[in-house]
């Protein structure tokens, strides 16, 4: 299977499972559907070779499919309730010598994290970090004030347009959305596409969770989509 590397947003098939690697480290593979028929499997690696505990592994785990990190075989008990648990995969390929000595290149799962997942603001209590952070940041700065600029003038009020009536769309699905969402944003950095998708998604179909989506919601998306981007066809 060729893969582009990048990010891909998928969801488990159900296939969990549990065990001790030749190695002697503690693992769970579980398989991931990428659509289009292509399915790829990540190994999570719970301890090192000398037992010690991956701590990221393990929270990565408990973060996306509520797992309370005690018993590993919960995952393989619980694989089919994790088929509908949206993840963004993180893919890059790698290239390794076999027995027959021929260089093979094989895409590889890096990250598995939860849709939408990079950094997330923990706190944003504006004059806490201030006290916390401004004398600093003035320092470096040399105290000076950032000079105001001054607001242009108001443009003319425009007449009050109906509102946009939804659109019903052809059924579709969230990989087909966000592989049209990341075409038509090839140019554009990650947190830009998703702070795109978010916007979309909320305007299309509100605050239903996308757990919830039927392929009749993910057609609104997708129409909803092909009208932000007008260059792309229907």
């Amino acid at each position: 299977m060729q893969l582009e590397n990048g990010t891909y947003p998928a969801h488990p098939t159900g296939r969990v499972e549990v065990g001790e690697h030749a190695n002697g480290c503690l693992i769970a593979t579980m398989e991931f559907d990428i659509g289009e028929g292509r399915t790829i499997s990540n190994v999570f690696w719970l301890t090192t070779k000398d037992g010690a505990i991956n701590t990221r592994s393990i929270e990565t785990l408990k973060e996306i499919f509520g797992w309370d990190g005690a018993d590993p075989f919960w995952l393989a008990d619980h694989a089919v309730e994790f088929v509908d648990v949206a993840v963004e995969l993180v893919i890059k390929n790698e290239t390794f010598q076999g027995n027959d000595g021929n260089d093979h290149t094989v895409p590889k799962v890096k990250w598995v994290n939860p849709i939408g997942g990079g950094v997330q603001i923990a706190n944003s209590d504006r004059k806490a970090l201030t006290s916390k952070y401004g004398a600093k940041l003035r320092a470096v700065s040399g105290g000076t004030p950032a000079t105001k600029k001054t607001a242009p003038p108001a443009a003319p009020a425009k007449a009050a347009l109906p509102p946009e009536p939804k659109q019903n769309g052809i059924p579709s699905d969230m990989h087909a959305c966000w592989k049209t969402l990341t075409d038509a944003m090839a140019d554009k950095p990650r947190n830009d596409v998703e702070a795109q998708w978010f916007e979309i998604i909320k305007e299309a179909c509100g605050d239903k969770p996308q757990a919830d989506y039927t392929p009749a919601d993910w057609g609104v998306v997708m129409a909803k989509i092909k009208t932000t981007f007008d260059n792309l066809p229907f």
